[in-house]
């Protein structure tokens, strides 16, 4: 049987193990040092690839960006290869595991050779405002405007949006919120959900609660965004957010004031792998 060897390497360096390796096998970092990495858990995406093996505490040599050419020409040409759900393990099928994380890890170039390119990137998905309890309005009779408004306690406002499912963590969320006029300070609460593919929400994750978040400008007719992050860094949102999970978001007056306030949309922007 061939023995696979890298005739390309970009990127390398020497990591200290927190596991036994094998040589070509996916790396992660566990917040101590380098294991295996593991599609079924979204804080072990792979980084590295290991070019030795080697056990814990062992120093060995990994790299980002590897081409591996094997004889027995094992690969499928122009496959894509994924991180498997087996830690450290390459593979041509893509996870289905509801809520596995999908990372490209790279492609066959032909039946002997691979190419390996891991990294991570951003990604921005859209907060879109399914209904409110209140009337549509338009904000000054202007382009700004949305299918409900919130203007008397306890109406409600309720948006999604879809995780991708080459998700890793939160880097900033944000409503995008209007009202036509301003007196006082009024609030609402914001209860943020995720679930997973034919699973009830409520049996899946935890709700994270944002309370007495501002719902209008410094002054009449302002669009303004309404930072909701720590929704998804805490805690709770750390353990609804997950790859692939949609996420239900419900805006809740929790004041008697009557200014007609808009939660137009909003977005969510990504740390996600390549």
């Amino acid at each position: 049987m061939a023995i696979a060897i890298n005739t390309e390497t970009v990127g390398k360096r020497k990591v200290t193990l927190n596991g036994t390796v094998t040589a070509f096998s996916l790396l992660a970092h566990n917040g101590t040092n380098w294991v295996d990495a593991d599609a079924s858990d979204k804080t072990l995406p792979a980084q590295l690839l290991a070019l030795q093996d080697g056990d814990s505490g062992d120093v060995v040599e990994a790299a980002p960006y590897v081409v591996l050419y094997d004889a027995d020409a094992p690969y499928t040409q122009n496959a894509l290869q994924y991180l498997s759900e087996t830690a450290g393990v390459v593979t041509e099928t893509r996870p289905t595991t509801i809520g596995a994380l999908r990372q490209r890890v790279g492609h066959a170039v032909s039946t002997d050779t691979v190419v390996f390119d891991i990294g991570f990137a951003e990604q921005t998905v859209p907060i879109t405002l399914q209904f409110a309890t209140s009337a549509a309005a338009l904000l000054d009779s202007g382009q700004f405007g949305a299918a409900g408004t919130l203007d008397a306690q306890n109406e409600v406002a309720v948006l999604s949006a879809q995780l991708p499912e080459n998700f890793l963590s939160v880097t900033k969320a944000g409503l995008v919120i209007a009202a036509e006029a301003t007196s006082g300070t009024p609030t609402m609460d914001i209860l943020i959900s995720g679930a997973l593919s034919d699973e009830a929400w409520d049996a899946n994750t935890v709700d994270n609660t944002l309370a007495d978040q501002v719902r209008e400008g410094s002054a009449a007719d302002d669009v303004f965004e309404l930072v909701i992050t720590t929704g998804f860094t805490s805690t709770n949102g750390l353990a609804l957010s997950k790859p692939g999970s949609p996420i239900g978001i419900k805006c809740t007056q929790d004041d008697s004031g009557t200014d007609v306030s808009m939660v137009i949309g909003g977005y969510i922007t990504c740390k996600v792998t390549k």
